[in-house]
């Protein structure tokens, strides 16, 4: 696993969530839910508390003072969610409050906690910080794929007031690192092997994905021939992402993969691989969250789980009669309460079968 691992969130009035306490998995974390409960939220504040604490984010900032911290962190929030302004991540209320996250690591001193009122422009108030920064990258995925697109987006979101989040404009800083060079499977090395785990991403590409030298990817077949990005099916280009991340280090054996809906535009047997892929990475030591809609990819996850081929924690979300959010986080996904996604396949399923 991760040296410093996620292990426990506490959050209040942040954004949907009135309230959760949440423990997580040292492997896999599977998020599940309704549409609106916050599932993509969820993945974002995790992404944004790790990007601040740690020293190899894709753009490392100063922590070294109180006055620094609360200002990266509140930049970073207002960069990741892009609200008009920070209070705008506080719960709806008809009063004025305060959002609370306390967001602990394994290993570390201290967890990162902080809160902020509803009324905030740009103003966290610091309660707690690691003096131990994380040594680990995060990374967050979108659901739409960024190779395509890597070439001149970083410039675009530094000179430009651009509608998409920052999230994107530091994975394409970390898809923009070169490959690392010679051979890869250096004894001792944690992330060795790492190559093996992407073998079914290669072969479902029929090849590899490459800088073609002018930092616009291009895929290499096997058979010789050659694509430009923007000509692979989005599908491939998103798992694409992952064996680019793979093979310039930024997820060699080490760090942090956050995912909203993996599953998108990838067909099940494309499904399989990403399932297969993911507990890979997590076997060679990186901490897994993921966001998704896809029954398939939760059974596949849960088979691997209970084949001792992966350790997956489920997390599910969804709304009550009053509204509320309602979290919960189990072991089996048999456990969880609410699981809409799988609910109306499952129906859709029977309904079929009967004709």
């Amino acid at each position: 696993m991760a040296t410093h691992p996620l292990r426990r969130l506490e959050v209040r009035r942040f954004g949907p969530l009135s309230e959760a306490d949440l423990e997580f998995s040292g492997g896999i974390n599977a998020v599940v839910g309704d549409n609106d409960a916050g599932k993509s939220q969820l993945l974002r504040l995790l992404y944004a508390c790790t990007a601040v604490a740690s020293s190899k984010s894709a753009r490392p900032r100063d922590v070294s003072t109180r006055a620094s911290q609360r200002t990266a962190i509140a930049s970073k929030l207002v960069g990741v969610f892009k609200p008009d302004f920070l209070g705008r991540l506080v719960t709806r209320a008809r009063r004025r409050s305060r959002a609370e996250v306390l967001l602990a690591f394994e290993g570390i001193d201290e967890p990162v906690a902080f809160d902020f009122a509803s009324n905030a422009r740009s103003e966290v108030q610091v309660k707690a910080f690691p003096k131990t920064g994380l040594d680990e990258t995060p990374v967050f995925l979108p659901s739409h794929e960024l190779l395509a697109i890597v070439p001149g987006l970083a410039a675009l979101y530094d000179g430009y007031d651009v509608s998409f989040d920052e999230t994107w404009r530091d994975t394409a800083e970390l898809l923009a690192r070169p490959a690392i060079k010679g051979d890869r499977a250096i004894k001792g090395d944690p992330g060795a092997g790492v190559e093996n785990i992407m073998a079914p991403i290669q072969k479902l590409l029929g090849g590899s994905i490459e800088d073609g030298g002018d930092g616009r990817f291009v895929l290499k077949r096997d058979d010789g021939v050659n694509y430009e990005g923007p000509l692979v099916s989005e599908g491939l280009r998103k798992l694409g992402m992952i064996s680019v991340l793979v093979a310039n280090g930024t997820l060699r054996g080490q760090g942090y993969l956050f995912w909203d809906e993996p599953e998108a535009n990838l067909n099940p047997a494309s499904i399989g691989v990403l399932a297969l892929a993911l507990a890979g990475l997590a076997s060679r030591g990186t901490q897994v969250f993921l966001a998704t809609h896809s029954l398939f990819l939760l059974r596949e996850l849960q088979m691997l789980d209970e084949a001792g081929d992966a350790d997956i924690r489920f997390i599910g979300m969804g709304r009550g009669d009053s509204d509320e959010v309602s979290v919960q986080d189990v072991d089996d996904i048999n456990d969880l309460d609410v699981i809409t996604a799988l609910e109306a396949e499952i129906e859709q399923s029977v309904r079929y079968l009967r004709g």
